[in-house]
């Protein structure tokens, strides 16, 4: 969520009035003003939990063997954000449908179904890990070639460019951060609950 930087929905609004010009320039630099700083925040939070994944996992949380899911899981937080940012263009091009079908339906269902084998394999741990990564992965993928197909060359970081928004975007998203994490807060209160109070 923080890695997104509120840029979903933030980026919506932004889209829509590029998407409206004649041209690919404005709405390349909308693109790029909010993926841009989402890949880098992503990136930066995925190396720090990568390097701290060690200490948070006995220190912080007090259980060592946390370790070996939360250093592989890093990766999921630059997967994540730029999903969730490519996810939210694809929107802001008119599809909804697509947008709900990657991030409701195919990542899960890539992770169920690689679940599925690791329990009929007993694969452990790693099994799960590389369930839920690669259902992620699949889902960035599906998007990018969604985006691709409705505006060919919208991510195109090489085409003719508007200057970047990055400010104004990230001013208008920053604020829709803590909605979104609240949003996450309530709906995992229980999963929370459960995790504290039982052994």
């Amino acid at each position: 969520i923080v890695a997104s930087l509120g840029l979903s929905p933030g980026l919506l609004p932004f889209l829509a009035k590029a998407s409206l010009q004649d041209r690919p320039q404005p709405l390349r630099a909308v693109v790029r003003s909010g993926l841009f700083p989402s890949l880098a925040t992503g990136l930066v939070l995925s190396v720090a939990v990568l390097l701290l994944g060690p200490w948070i996992a006995a220190s912080f949380f007090q259980k060592p063997h946390l370790e070996e899911f939360l250093v592989p899981f890093s990766a999921l937080i630059f997967l994540g954000s730029a999903l969730t940012v490519v996810a939210t263009v694809l929107q802001g091009l008119k599809a909804v449908a697509e947008r709900e079908w990657i991030e409701r339906v195919l990542v899960s269902a890539v992770a169920a179904m690689g679940l599925a084998v690791t329990w009929q394999l007993d694969l452990g741990s790693g099994g799960v890990i590389i369930s839920v990564l690669s259902g992620a992965l699949i889902g960035l993928l599906m998007a990018i070639w969604f985006v691709s197909r409705r505006e060919p060359g919208v991510l195109n970081p090489t085409g003719p460019s508007d200057p970047l928004r990055i400010p104004e975007v990230l001013g208008y998203s920053w604020p829709l951060l803590g909605t979104s994490m609240l949003a996450v807060l309530l709906l995992s209160t229980d999963i929370l609950c459960m995790g504290y109070y039982s052994d």
